[in-house]
């Protein structure tokens, strides 16, 4: 049975056991804290022992009583599933807080990369400012040399010499 976050075992039922010692998918489901199908999964995966092959499906006692100790041991607590064991559903607020915590990570990967573009866009300013200065020094520069080429020069008194 669930009464608030905790997890209370619920006694296995027996009716219709082979040996009277196992539960239900939503018996077990709700000793271990966790969704009926999350339950059916462990069934499938090995991690619990179903007995025979009867209808309902029913598990070992010490399987699900193993797998609860195992889970505490691990610190792993009963999820959010605890609640959809026992047949109630998640509220807006819940769902709000669940989807807050999942897209956290995304949102905070998005603000990041927002900072760096705004680095990186800033820097590109600075290089192609860095660059048009360049640019129209060299020009001048440019200019200075084409003019000097074009203007006559005044031979030296050796060059003179020399030329004639």
């Amino acid at each position: 049975m669930v009464s608030g976050d905790r997890c209370e075992s619920a006694q296995p039922s027996g009716a219709g056991s082979v040996t009277g010692e196992d539960y239900n998918v939503r018996e077990a489901a709700q000793v271990l804290g966790r969704s009926v199908k999350r339950v059916r999964q462990m069934i499938t995966e090995g991690k619990l022992e179903q007995v025979a092959d009867i209808e309902p499906i029913r598990v070992t006692a010490g399987s699900v009583h193993e797998m609860r100790d195992s889970l505490r041991s691990q610190g792993i607590k009963p999820g959010r599933s605890t609640t959809a064991a026992a047949g109630g559903l998640m509220t807006f607020a819940q769902v709000e807080a669940l989807v807050a915590q999942l897209t956290a990570p995304t949102n905070r990967a998005l603000e990041l990369m927002d900072s760096r573009q705004a680095a990186l866009d800033l820097e590109r300013r600075q290089v192609e400012e860095a660059l048009r200065e360049t640019v129209a020094q060299q020009a001048a520069t440019i200019a200075q040399l084409e003019q000097q080429l074009t203007q006559p020069r005044e031979a030296s008194p050796q060059k003179r010499r020399w030329l004639r």
